[in-house]
């Protein structure tokens, strides 16, 4: 009995090893097309390329991504999710809701600005665009798996607003914020937020990152913070 415990222990050992073997290449791989999305754009993304960036064999690519599209839309999955976790570590800050919501809006710009080329692919890179249309049930041209990938992006996203929008509940019942749709507020500073990094593409920002965190706030606030409040400086 003993010895059949030993074996069944490690048995259950190695499979965890393998598992983290098998997780550790998978997020090179990911890794390594995040990387050549950042140098290249979507377009001129290949499989080969993200071999050879993750010094690994073509088919070990391919045994973990079927598709170009598949891996590229299992990248943006693994962003939302890290969006999400930082959400959720903002809002549990024993911080005033304007606080949270300031380091909202600074992580998020902050983010757009170190990944760039990654928010062009996902705003406006018209090769990833047209195949977002696909996936949103224009045509059938698309996997089971790429439609299921869309639809984490999709839940993921939904949490983020979700997380974001407790902040808002937060504010309105500490009396930082008059009376609003909550969902409705998050969903407009989402807007405000992608309005302003599309704005970049074209028009590279003459602010620093704070000066930048600063108005948009101020502007926010204006809609959002109580009417008789002053809101220049109201967020240290």
């Amino acid at each position: 009995m003993a010895r059949l415990n030993l074996e069944k222990r490690n048995l259950t050992q190695r499979e965890e090893r393998e598992a983290r073997r098998r997780q550790a290449l998978r997020q090179a791989i990911i890794q390594a097309a995040e990387r050549l999305l950042i140098r290249s754009g979507y377009a001129a993304l290949t499989m080969d390329d993200v071999a050879r960036e993750a010094e690994i064999s073509k088919a070990t690519v391919y045994h973990y991504f079927r598709s170009k599209g598949d891996l590229v839309l299992e990248l943006f999955v693994y962003y939302f999710e890290k969006f999400y976790r930082n959400i959720f570590r903002i809002r549990s800050e024993a911080k005033s809701a304007k606080e949270k919501l300031k380091e909202v809006i600074t992580y998020f710009l902050r983010v757009s600005r170190e990944k760039e080329t990654i928010s062009r692919v996902l705003m406006v890179d018209k090769f990833f665009l047209k195949k977002m249309r696909i996936l949103a049930g224009e045509t059938n041209r698309s996997s089971k798996r790429e439609k299921d990938l869309l639809a984490e992006i999709k839940k993921q996203r939904e949490k983020i607003i979700e997380e974001a929008s407790r902040i808002i509940e937060e504010g309105m019942a500490r009396g930082e914020f008059r009376s609003i749709d909550k969902l409705l507020a998050t969903r407009l500073i989402e807007a405000l937020l992608q309005g302003l990094v599309h704005s970049r593409f074209w028009n590279p920002s003459r602010f620093s990152l704070e000066k930048e965190t600063e108005i948009l706030l101020e502007f926010i606030l204006l809609g959002i913070g109580q009417k008789n409040e002053e809101v220049k400086g109201a967020c240290p």
